[in-house]
């Protein structure tokens, strides 16, 4: 019997995914930041930018650290095989 691939049996893949939910999250709110900054003055719109590098700062930690984790695993395997 087949077992069917979820997201919860690839750790991997989720952690990618949530590397481009925060992507998105950071360019999505950028915009609106500056949209909402042309039409009201940028001053009054800080949460959104606030929040834009706050999204982005968390990709490069979840990126970063998928990549260790995938880095020590292959180096474990390495040097766990004669």
């Amino acid at each position: 019997m087949k077992q069917k691939k979820t997201i919860k049996g690839n750790p991997d893949k989720f952690h990618t995914i949530m590397e481009y939910v925060w992507i998105i999250i950071a360019i999505i709110s950028l915009i609106t930041w500056i949209f909402n900054g042309v039409k009201e003055g940028f001053k009054n719109n800080l949460m959104l930018l606030v929040i834009s590098v706050i999204s982005f700062f968390m990709f490069l930690l979840r990126r970063y650290i998928r990549k260790q984790k995938a880095f020590h695993s292959n180096s474990n395997k390495i040097h766990s095989n004669p």
